[in-house]
């Protein structure tokens, strides 16, 4: 039988046992599974006077596939300040072809080279599958006679523990493979990809199912509902004015606390001055992974992998993953015309319902490695610094702070009049709403993109729900149950607003059928959430959610009940005077609250008057009023379908 240096066979026993022995017995040889990461090199100098043969056939290696004293000088200058390895800084920078570098080092060690590993043959992966700087990636599979065959990727580190293990028992050299990351990260997302994505489905649902979303309505509150449907239209039948007029008081008094809301953010505005960011030193840099979940976006791939390109950022220690539907061929197809650098890879998600943002989210967490994340769109042109902002506040941030929100800023406002009243209303949410109720520690209904995360924080919450169509706000709110808290940036994302009704109605409407769900969630257990959170965040909460829910459902039947007073004025009594008197002091106050905000942080964003928003939103808060409607029959017919907004390349006309 043949044994191991530890002297365990590893014929005729279990395939768990096979792997611990043999993971046991590398690690007597020099620990590489679960061993501290240490840097390869420091200088070229250090590097050819190293009187360690392995360093020295690690430069004659690089120098016989073409890689010159220079190239590996700058190299060895980045990896010292990223933290990577000197190979995968030459890979990510495109200057050294991977799968030629590990095939000549598979050559070196004698071993063979699997320029392809079949998923079906694997037995279980070895943590570490992707690229991940300063770890080896490897897996176990049965090879053709059915041996056990250990894969690995191996660093000058690991080469060398391999070196010494294969001196003292040569037999070992018949368990070992070489292949290069990718393709060890290819095949195990081949082979758990079924296992993964019912994870990203289910994982929230299985785990905390009073946080999912999967179903609308729990028992107790379809029984509240019932009630009042019931209830509400006997009331209207049996005593219509007592019934209106406690209707309008409730009105008034949510509108006046939304209002005064908005007021207080609008005191709260102090000079605009940006957060310096820190530079890094040796080392220092964490791996970061950009996640962006893609559909139907063949159109804006060009421009969205140049804006990833820009991001300032070490390429060894940036991963950014396009997510796309296995079946979205366009999309894959566009993405594949274009030669991406060598730190961008594309995940396929297999088709499974609900097809939903989230859930692509949940997949692509599985496989990337960062320990900071960021979410963006398709449509996204974040700032090249909007990285190296983020890293530097949560260095100086407690752990408790989990999320950072960079503001979002729209670039195509002079295009239409739709895109304007979408840009004023942007700049009041990200650049007034937000960074108030960050400075006040309340929760944060984040936006879509731009949430810069602690992957850690990430995984203790679940990540994102995939029935919730406003995964965003839902997070934001989660994350305060979980005792986290949430900031905001100065560094923005441009994104281009939707310019016709058809493309703004469908949007529209899928926030506030998410707002609903995120509302109807967290009130499943009202004092728990108030235990969770707090009475004043909460009491915030709920202010936030009834204004974004009720404001537009409210506001279309207050116009209503306006034009038809003023048609029946000749027969007004007191009844219909408090009504109308309600109305038109809701629609003022609202309007007034609304615009002062919108207004300063237009002036300070733009820097010019903001005429046009301020008089022509009533009929914008109408437009919102049809789709709130909208959105309450989408909740009943079909509450996890994702209505995608169509993008097309930014207009390069200044906004």
């Amino acid at each position: 039988m043949d044994s191991n240096p530890a002297g365990i066979e590893l014929q005729g026993i279990s395939t768990a046992r096979d792997i611990a022995e043999l993971s046991a017995a590398l690690e007597t040889a020099g620990g590489f599974v679960h061993g501290p990461r240490r840097p390869v090199l420091e200088k070229i100098r250090e590097m050819r006077n190293e009187t360690s043969d392995l360093h020295a056939t690690a430069f004659d290696r690089l120098r016989r596939l073409g890689v010159s004293d220079h190239v590996v000088m700058a190299g060895l200058r980045r990896a010292k300040t990223s933290g990577a390895t000197l190979v995968h800084e030459l890979v990510s920078s495109a200057q050294l072809d991977q799968a030629a570098y590990y095939s000549l080092l598979a050559s070196d060690l004698d071993l063979p080279f699997q320029c392809s590993i079949d998923p079906t043959r694997l037995i279980t992966d070895m943590s570490g599958a992707h690229v991940i700087p300063g770890r080896t990636a490897q897996v176990c599979f049965r090879d053709e006679s059915a041996s056990l065959v250990f894969c690995v990727a191996p660093d000058l580190r690991v080469e060398t523990q391999l070196t010494a293990l294969f001196a003292k028992k040569p037999d070992m050299r018949a368990r070992f493979s070489i292949s290069d990351p990718q393709t060890i990260a290819r095949a195990i997302e081949h082979k758990t990809a079924k296992r993964d994505v019912s994870t990203a489905i289910n994982h929230l649902h299985e785990q905390a199912l009073h946080l999912s979303a999967k179903e609308t309505l729990i028992p107790s509150q379809a029984f509240v509902l019932g009630i009042f449907l019931t209830v509400f239209p006997l009331a209207l039948w049996t005593a219509f004015w007592p019934t209106v007029f406690a209707v309008h008081v409730l009105a008034i008094i949510l509108f006046g606390v939304s209002v005064a809301l908005r007021v207080a953010a609008w005191k709260s505005m102090g000079k605009d001055s940006r957060t310096e960011t820190q530079a890094g030193g040796p080392r220092d840099y964490p791996v970061y992974s950009v996640l962006i979940a893609l559909h139907k976006e063949a159109l804006v791939v060009p421009q969205l992998v140049r804006a990833m390109a820009h991001l300032d950022w070490p390429m060894s220690r940036l991963e950014v993953l396009y997510i796309c539907e296995a079946d979205d061929t366009e999309t894959i197809s566009a993405l594949d015309k274009i030669r991406l650098p060598n730190s961008h890879h594309i995940i396929c998600v297999p088709a499974a319902l609900p097809r939903t943002k989230p859930k692509a989210l949940n997949y692509a967490l599985a496989k990337c490695t960062g320990e900071f994340i960021v979410v963006y769109d398709a449509e996204d042109r974040p700032h090249p610094q909007q990285l190296k902002e983020a890293w530097s506040r949560f260095r100086q941030e407690p752990e408790s702070t989990a999320c950072l929100q960079a503001p979002l800023d729209i670039t195509n406002a002079r295009q239409s009049w739709l895109a304007h009243l979408f840009a004023f209303e942007y700049a009041a949410h990200f650049h007034g709403l937000l960074p108030y109720l960050a400075k006040v520690g309340a929760p944060l209904p984040l936006g879509g993109t731009s949430n810069h995360f602690r992957r850690s924080a990430l995984a203790e919450v679940m990540g994102w729900d995939p029935y919730n169509v406003t995964e965003d706000a839902d997070l934001g709110i989660r994350l305060y149950r979980f005792g986290y808290r949430c900031g905001v940036l100065r560094f923005p994302t441009l994104e281009d607003a939707p310019e016709r009704i058809d493309q703004w109605i469908p949007q529209r409407t899928r926030w506030l059928k998410g707002w609903m769900q995120t509302f109807l969630v967290h009130n499943r257990n009202y004092s728990e959430l108030n235990k969770c959170i707090g009475s004043r965040n909460n009491t915030i909460f709920q202010i936030l959610m009834i204004s974004f829910i009720l404001s537009p459902l409210l506001y279309g039947i207050s116009i209503l009940e306006i034009i038809y007073f003023i048609y029946t004025f000749d027969n007004m009594n007191i009844s219909k005077v408090f009504v109308i008197c309600v109305d038109l002091a809701i629609f003022i106050v609202g309007h007034i609250g609304y615009a002062m905000l919108g207004v300063a942080c237009w002036q300070r964003l733009k820097g010019r008057a903001a005429a046009v928003a301020v008089l022509t939103l009533p009929a914008y808060w109408l437009l919102a009023s049809v789709a709130a409607w909208r959105a309450i029959w989408k909740l009943v017919v079909e509450p996890h379908h994702w209505e995608k907004t169509a993008h097309e390349p930014a207009f390069k006309a200044k906004a």
